[in-house]
């Protein structure tokens, strides 16, 4: 094997073990908000004020479900976004009461809070709506 060979064999495998320990940084990211947020998983809704015993489930009101893309939205959590945006989240899923990702980092704006969230999210419905 020539120098040369063996400088890109290097490279390709440095390369290789970089994105490796990007998946495993970035899967733990995301386990670490969806337990901090109370999430089963990135596709599954969480119920806000749902019953916390089945003895409750009788009394306790259903108020509302959100995705993990609308609290990363809420929170203006560019990068957890970016995940789930990787990882094949729609953002045009609607919430409990039909507000998508972007509506409601929108509103959650303060002087350019969620700038950067904003324009993720823009761009991703851009592209999506440019697909079909």
């Amino acid at each position: 094997m020539t120098c040369i060979a063996k400088e890109n064999n290097t490279l390709l495998q440095s390369t290789q073990k970089q994105k490796d320990h990007n998946i495993v940084l970035r899967a733990k990211f995301l386990k670490a908000f969806l337990e901090r947020h109370g999430f089963v998983n990135e596709r599954s809704p969480r119920e806000l004020g749902s019953p916390r015993s089945p003895r409750e489930a009788g009394t306790a009101l259903r108020m509302q479900c959100m995705y993990p893309i609308h609290v990363a939205a809420q929170m203006a959590d560019v990068i957890i976004l970016r995940i789930l945006l990787d990882m094949g989240e729609d953002p045009q899923t609607g919430a409990f009461d039909g507000r998508t990702a972007l509506d409601i980092a929108k509103e959650s704006d303060r002087d350019g809070s969620h700038r950067r969230v904003v324009q993720l999210l823009a761009d991703k419905q851009q592209v999506k709506s440019i697909a079909l």
